[in-house]
């Protein structure tokens, strides 16, 4: 689904216009000395688009993700969330945007050992500013919809892999984000639970939540509706 915006025209009089969620423009992130990890990146990515995001390690892709993330900034070019420019803004609007648009999902499911699953995902609603009775709802409610509900008092420890990447998937859909960024979530995953994950990931993100997966699975690029291949830090529409 792509987002709908209504703008006066010259004459006043209202057009629509379809503005993508994500938009880079010429974006480009070298790191000292001089090398190079993208290379005047431009792409357009709506909402409820899913979007794959492949290419061989060491390509570019876990940078384009940073970057997109708000995790990084482009040494060159401009990133743009709803319009606004967030690849150069303050790092005060960029932590503001990043907890309002972005959430993230990563192989190495990062869950907090000494939280349980349910607090694993409240902790992160409290980033978000979602804290009490709300904070309990939805956590439990996001644990419900990945068929953990009965987990809620376990230890992180406790779990199968595949348990961990659905709590982790859990805490980042738990207050829904415009934005969920996937850095290779079915990696750890034998393939039972990967299928299981993907469903998952598409399955809580139908409607205008947007997600781009970096992966080396056929099975989750062949999911998305769109592919990106990264080569030697230059972004093509595709499979490359």
């Amino acid at each position: 689904m792509h987002q709908d915006s209504r703008r006066r025209g010259n004459g006043g009089e209202e057009t629509n216009v379809d503005i993508p969620l994500l938009r880079l423009v010429n974006v480009s992130r070298t790191f000292p000395p001089s090398s190079v990890a993208l290379r005047h990146a431009s792409l357009d990515v709506h909402a409820g688009e899913s979007v794959a995001v492949t290419g061989a390690s060491g390509s570019g892709k876990s940078t384009l993700l940073a970057i997109i993330g708000l995790l990084d900034r482009p040494t060159d070019g401009m990133v743009l969330l709803d319009g606004m420019d967030a690849g150069h803004a303050p790092p005060r609007v960029r932590n503001r945007l990043r907890r309002q648009y972005v959430s993230f999902v990563f192989q190495a499911f990062h869950l907090i050992d000494h939280l349980t699953v349910e607090e694993n995902v409240r902790y992160a609603l409290a980033i978000k500013g979602i804290r009490g009775v709300q904070s309990r709802t939805l956590a439990q409610r996001a644990l419900a919809l990945v068929g953990l509900a009965d987990k809620a008092g376990a230890w992180p420890a406790d779990l199968s892999g595949g348990e961990r990447q659905r709590v982790a998937i859990a805490r980042a859909i738990a207050s829904p984000p415009r934005l969920l960024l996937c850095d290779e979530p079915t990696g750890n995953l034998d393939s039972v639970n990967s299928r299981l994950v993907v469903d998952l990931l598409h399955r809580t993100t139908a409607g205008d939540t947007t997600l781009l997966v970096v992966t080396h699975d056929e099975d989750v690029a062949r999911s998305c509706h769109r592919r990106l291949h990264v080569a030697d830090g230059t972004v093509r529409e595709g499979e490359g």
